[in-house]
């Protein structure tokens, strides 16, 4: 007896893949409250009748493939990888702010520096005077003026170089990106290609922590070697959350806070696997339609959130968490927030008996918005530089 082993020497990793199905070493190695990597067996099964009652006559495994569950405390840095999986693309930003000038710049549109001649292109806009540039080309310097290529406005730029935004927005296809996941413990090392993310839930109460739960789905595991190795990053606690709904993705940032106690909300990704003739391996697997679904808890003290469900209320909603005791730079910090451009309200319950405090429970859909056309996107603010 030399392997017996706890579930917590047991280590989970991933990598996203260059090409789908084509395996990777572990990039980040996830701190987990709970994780399995496990195969998956289809069998066909032979119950032809040999004259007896018997029921089984013969079994063969005719599919494998991986299932992994990984459960933890959402951080400012791996957590990207789950964002990435979820919603399909992402860019490296700049958080700019910009004084002076003219014009109006516009989302899409390649910036131009005017001192460096760093070119970008603006991600997304919080106002006009607040955006989020990828780099493209050069470096960008605080305080120089930048002109859009669509445009023609100008304006001073201010920045923190060494905080980035991420922006994540969902790909319009059924080909996300895939991972290796990886597993090591003291029986083996193992790992499973083309991954991709079942479903990724989100859950924040006022005493603990951002939590996430994922499911992801991939090819039949293989043996392998791996050193894990784990980094510290940022945690975020009910302290650091806001949530906010307002009448369009617009008016979110003047939107005041509601007083909420819990919160959860799950991306689904309805993953549909291909097989073909020639090998018990799946061949590759692809995310069909998207659903974000959650729901919140409050005091019951007002009848608006149920009014939101009878009315049949449509809003813009806001999650946002910032690590205020965490510094990146010169005043930058950890950071996430994930919009709802058009949330309808499915379900209300009120909750508690004769000596409890009375809460209620509100159910939400994301729908898509024609006007902003999106239905979810993400910002994830951290140190690190490069894309996910």
């Amino acid at each position: 007896m030399a392997n017996e082993h706890i579930g917590r020497l047991h280590k989970l990793g991933l990598g996203k893949e260059s090409v789908s199905g084509t395996p990777v070493a572990a990039t980040d190695w996830i701190p987990h409250l709970d994780g399995n990597m496990k195969p998956v067996f289809t069998k066909a099964r032979d119950q032809s009748a040999y004259g007896n009652i018997h029921e089984l006559r013969d079994s063969k495994t005719v599919k494998e493939m991986t299932e992994v569950n990984l459960d933890g405390i959402f951080r400012d840095k791996f957590g990207g990888n789950f964002l990435m999986a979820a919603f399909g693309t992402t860019y490296p930003c700049l958080k700019v702010t910009k004084s002076g000038g003219s014009g109006t710049f516009v989302v899409g549109e390649t910036v131009t520096g005017g001192t460096s001649a760093a070119t970008g292109v603006i991600r997304r806009m919080d106002s006009t005077t607040v955006f989020y540039i990828s780099i493209t080309s050069g470096t960008f310097q605080a305080a120089e003026t930048i002109t859009g290529g669509t445009s023609a406005a100008t304006g001073a730029i201010a920045f923190d170089s060494a905080l980035r935004s991420h922006v994540f927005s969902v790909l319009n296809s059924n080909n996300h990106p895939a991972y290796t996941l990886w597993g090591k413990d003291d029986v083996s090392t193992m790992k499973s290609a083309y991954c991709m993310l079942e479903s990724l839930e989100l859950e924040m109460t006022v005493d603990g922590f951002l939590t996430f739960k994922t499911v992801w789905k991939g090819k039949k595991r293989a043996s392998d070697t791996g050193t894990p190795a784990y980094t510290v990053e940022n945690e975020f606690l009910a302290k650091h959350a806001t949530i906010k709904f307002a009448a369009d993705l617009a008016s979110l940032g003047a939107a005041s806070a509601v007083d909420i106690s819990r919160m959860k909300l799950t991306f689904v990704k309805n993953l549909k696997d291909f097989q073909k003739f020639g090998s018990v391996d799946i061949a590759s697997i692809h995310n069909q339609q998207m659903s974000v679904a959650g729901d919140l808890e409050a005091l019951f003290n007002s009848t608006t959130l149920h009014d939101y469900v009878v009315n049949s209320n449509k809003k813009a909603m806001r999650i946002e968490l910032t690590n205020t005791d965490v510094t990146i730079g010169s005043a930058g910090n950890p950071a996430l927030r994930i919009d709802l451009a058009q949330v309808s309200f499915s379900d209300w319950t009120r909750d508690g008996g004769n000596n409890d405090l009375q809460m209620q429970t509100l159910g939400l859909e994301a729908e898509y918005s024609v006007g902003d056309s999106e239905a979810a996107s993400a910002i994830l603010n951290n140190a690190r530089t490069t894309t996910y």
